[in-house]
């Protein structure tokens, strides 16, 4: 909620809007730019690509974007496998043979892999200086998490910044942060 944000950080500047054209701020203003949320809700690569460029626009050269996905393995094994919701997903053509999520306009969410994110980045030129996963294993123990004694929590905490980075882990999470150096 950006007035959650706004009321507790006051040097920080927030816009609502649309992510894909954000031409009422200037190029080359911000040092380090967010976002969180837009690259969830945007269909396909070209309205992601729109978002990211305008991102990449507003950001100043050597300037820092994180990007936040949702993604595509984590979806199929909680919402289309454990919820029982594939054959529903099936029926209409929501899963390719590799079993990668087929989002259309209608949907909420869209999800992506690593090598979909990747693809991304290449198109718009933005070099990755890191990539990890907030939540990683948290998502498949979320009702066993508050159940935990405070050193084994503590523990996890510590296991999960561990692994948080590993290139075999990060696309099992639910979402991914891409933590991108602007070229220009």
């Amino acid at each position: 909620n950006l007035e959650v944000l706004r009321g507790k950080h006051t040097s920080v500047k927030t816009w609502g809007g649309d992510a894909r054209n954000i031409s009422f701020l200037e190029d080359d203003t911000f040092d380090f730019t967010i976002m969180f949320g837009p690259c969830y809700h945007l269909i396909g690569d070209d309205e992601k690509l729109k978002a990211i460029n305008e991102a990449k626009r507003v950001t100043k050269k050597d300037g820092i974007i994180m990007i936040a996905y949702t993604m595509n393995e984590y979806s199929v094994l909680t919402y289309c496998m454990a919820e029982g919701r594939l054959p529903g997903i099936l029926e209409k053509n929501g899963l390719s043979e590799d079993f990668h999520i087929q989002a259309d306009e209608k949907e909420l969410y869209d999800y992506v892999r690593i090598e979909d994110i990747n693809r991304l980045n290449n198109k718009v030129g933005l070099k990755r200086i890191t990539i990890f996963s907030p939540d990683g294993a948290a998502d498949y123990m979320r009702t066993r998490l508050n159940q935990m004694s405070e050193e084994t929590f503590a523990r996890f905490i510590e296991y999960q910044k561990c692994i948080s980075e590993r290139p075999d882990l990060i696309g099992a999470g639910s979402h991914t942060v891409d933590v991108l150096r602007v070229i220009k």
